[in-house]
C-alpha cells in the first residue's frame, strides 16, 4: 500500500468568511484521503472552522506562541510538524510564509507558499524577503495570473517557480443548495416583498470590497425602480459607517445588512442581480458563487476579475470606484430582461472552468511533484 503524503498547512486563522480560509476548507474536505493526510496549524483567535475540520478527520493544532515572528514560534512549529510526521509544509499569508521558510530550512522538508492577496508584496523589504525565501521554496502558488505577474514584476522571481491554481467551488453541492432553498421563507425573514427585485452583494465589509460605491448608487436606482432592495451579506469594520451612509442618502429602508452568514447559496437564490464593486481582487470566489447561482453580475474591471468575467458576455464590468457606472449598469439590467438572462446563462457555463474538482486535482499534482 502506497504511503500517504502528510501535508501540514500553516495559516494564521481558520474562520469561515475569508476567501483563503474557505478555499482551504473545501480542499481539506475533498482531497483524496487514500493518498493524503492533512494537518492544520494556526495561531490566531479566529477558529470557528476548527470543529468542522476535526469532524472531517483533519488534525487541527492551535499554536501557543506569544510573538509571531520569533525563535520560539519557529521551534513550536517545527515540533508540531515533526510530531505529525509532516512530509510537506503549505503556508498561507505573509507571516506564515516566513515562519514556514525558517522552519523547513531547519527540519529539511519541502515548502509551498501560497499568495492569496493582491497587490502583494507592496513594499521593497517584503519583495526582497520573498526573493530570498524563494531560494528555499519548492513552489509558489498564486490564485490568479494577475497575482503571479505582479509578484514576478516586484520580486524578480522566475515565472517557472510559480503555479497558478484558480480557486474552485463545488458546483454540484452549490447548485443543490440553491435549488432547495426556501425562497419564500428567506424573503419573509428579510421583509422582502414578492414584488421586490433584489440586488445582492456578498463580501467582507472592508474598504477594498467597495460596498460604499454600491450604496451611493442606490438613490438613483430607487428613484427609477421603486421596488428594489439591496441585500448585503457579510460583516466587518465598515458596517456602522455603511449603515450611516445609507441613512444619510435616504435609502436605509431599502438596504438590508444580513451580517456574516453560512447560508450563502440559499441567500443567492433570492438575489436577482449581484454587484461586486471590489478593488485589488486577487481572484473573487464570491463571483464564482453568483455565477453558479445563475445571477447576472456587475463587477469591477480590476485585477483578476477580468480573468473570470468577459464584459458583455458573462457579466458586466465597470470602473472601480464609479457609483455612476454601477447605477447605469444596474438600470440597464433591471430594464433589459433578455440581456440579464443571457449574461446569467453564459455565467453558468463559464463557471464550469472553476470547479472544486479541477482545483483539487491541481493541488494534488503540486503536492506529489514537491515531495517526490
Amino acid at each position: 500500500m502506497q504511503k500517504k503524503i502528510n501535508i501540514v498547512h500553516l495559516i494564521p486563522a481558520i474562520s469561515f468568511g475569508g476567501g483563503a480560509e474557505n478555499v482551504l476548507y473545501h480542499l481539506l474536505r475533498t482531497i483524496d484521503r487514500s493518498r493524503f493526510q492533512m494537518t492544520v496549524l494556526y495561531w490566531g483567535p479566529n477558529d470557528d472552522m476548527a470543529a468542522d475540520l476535526r469532524d472531517m478527520g483533519v488534525k487541527v493544532i492551535k499554536l501557543s506562541f506569544k510573538r509571531v515572528i520569533s525563535v520560539d514560534s519557529v521551534l513550536e512549529i517545527a515540533r508540531a510538524v515533526k510530531a505529525v510526521k509532516g512530509d510537506l509544509l503549505h503556508t498561507h499569508f505573509m507571516d506564515a510564509d516566513l515562519l514556514g521558510f525558517l522552519t523547513t530550512r531547519w527540519i529539511r522538508i519541502p515548502l509551498i507558499a501560497q499568495i492569496h492577496s493582491f497587490p502583494f508584496p507592496v513594499c521593497k523589504r517584503h519583495a526582497w524577503r520573498y526573493w530570498w525565501m524563494s531560494l528555499g521554496i519548492s513552489r509558489i502558488i498564486s490564485v490568479s495570473q494577475t497575482v503571479k505577474k505582479y509578484i514576478v514584476s516586484k520580486t524578480g522571481i522566475g515565472e517557472e517557480r510559480f503555479r497558478v491554481v484558480y480557486n474552485g467551488i463545488d458546483l454540484k453541492v452549490f447548485d443543490q443548495r440553491v435549488q432547495k432553498a426556501d425562497r419564500a421563507a428567506l424573503r419573509q425573514a428579510f421583509k422582502i416583498s414578492e414584488d421586490d427585485r433584489v440586488i445582492g452583494n456578498v463580501s467582507r465589509l472592508i474598504p477594498d470590497k467597495g460596498q460604499e460605491f454600491l450604496i451611493r448608487a442606490m438613490p438613483v436606482i430607487c428613484q427609477a425602480f421603486p421596488v428594489v432592495k439591496l441585500l448585503i451579506v457579510g460583516d466587518g469594520p465598515l458596517r456602522a459607517g455603511l449603515e450611516h451612509l445609507a441613512c444619510s442618502l435616504g435609502v436605509a429602508e431599502r438596504i438590508i445588512f444580513a451580517g456574516k452568514r453560512r447560508d450563502v447559496p440559499e441567500l443567492l437564490s433570492i438575489m436577482d442581480f449581484f454587484v461586486f464593486p471590489t478593488f485589488h481582487e486577487a481572484f473573487g470566489i464570491c463571483v464564482l458563487e453568483a455565477m453558479a447561482a445563475g445571477i447576472p453580475i456587475i463587477a469591477t474591471d480590476d485585477a483578476a476579475i477580468p480573468e473570470i468575467i468577459t464584459h458583455g458576455e458573462n457579466g458586466w464590468l465597470v470602473s472601480p470606484g464609479s457609483s455612476e457606472q454601477i447605477g447605469e449598469a444596474l438600470k440597464r439590467l433591471l430594464s433589459n430582461a433578455e440581456l440579464s438572462r443571457r449574461l446569467a446563462e453564459n455565467a453558468r457555463e463559464r463557471v464550469k472552468a472553476f470547479s472544486l474538482e479541477q482545483m483539487r486535482v491541481v493541488y494534488e499534482q503540486v503536492y506529489r511533484e514537491s515531495v517526490h
